[in-house]
């Protein structure tokens, strides 16, 4: 058996996934090259004014990267994220022997709301927006697999990862969807990052070790997709 990826030992193993529609931020873009000069591969996309068809095609596009170059962690990034490379190292951790095999930062919205709600106690499940978010390579390439391509724009094909729609009564933002489809999502107390809006919000210590201790979260806790 490989095993986990040590923390410091670079992200080599890390193909990274950023979608824009209103250009990277300053801070977040000088943040990526530091992830490329640590070996990870990173693929932008920005411009295209529907997101959800945005991210689709950029994770199609990444899976057919993983298939050739072999990363075993896929890191998706929105446009105005900030971290530090230690937060990074520990979320890119690869999956081995883990039942979720999706990890995500915890950070918080425009409302100071964590942009996640827990879906299961025992284990600790959750739903989560796709700000900084890991997923194991291989699940998301047997996911891709499973859901099958469509035609896109220009013939391009295009696998619906993300797609908003109805769960058990309440509708499923588009980024959720993804962690629903994979089965959850765990919500790392030890990666906190920062979210621009316009500038930093972070996850106060209560709520890091409300997170990690698998207490409930305020009347605030972000409810599915509303970030």
């Amino acid at each position: 058996m490989i095993n986990p990826t040590p923390v410091g030992a670079g992200l080599s193993h890390v193909a990274v996934a950023v979608v824009s529609h209103r250009g990277v931020a300053t801070r977040t873009t000088a943040l990526l090259s530091q992830l490329q000069g640590a070996g990870a591969r990173v693929l932008v996309r920005d411009g295209m004014s529907d997101l959800s068809l945005a991210r689709n095609l950029t994770m199609t596009e990444v899976c057919a990267v993983v298939r050739k170059e072999g990363q075993r962690v896929v890191l998706l990034v929105d446009d105005d994220m900030v971290w530090d490379i230690g937060t990074v190292e520990r979320l890119c951790r690869t999956f081995d022997d883990q039942q979720l095999k999706a990890r995500s930062a915890v950070y918080a919205t425009g409302d100071s709301r964590v942009a996640a709600t827990r879906i299961a106690v025992q284990p600790d499940v959750w739903l989560t927006g796709l700000g900084l978010f890991a997923v194991d390579a291989e699940s998301l390439l047997t996911l891709g697999a499973r859901l099958g391509a469509v035609r896109g724009p220009h013939g391009k094909p295009v696998v619906p990862f993300c797609v908003a729609g109805p769960y058990n009564g309440r509708w499923v933002s588009e980024d959720y969807c993804l962690g629903l489809r994979l089965g959850g999502v765990q919500l790392d107390h030890t990666c906190p990052a920062g979210h621009i809006k316009p500038v930093p919000l972070w996850p106060d210590e209560d709520t890091l070790a409300r997170i990690g201790a698998g207490l409930a979260l305020p009347k605030t806790e972000q409810e599915h997709g509303e970030d």
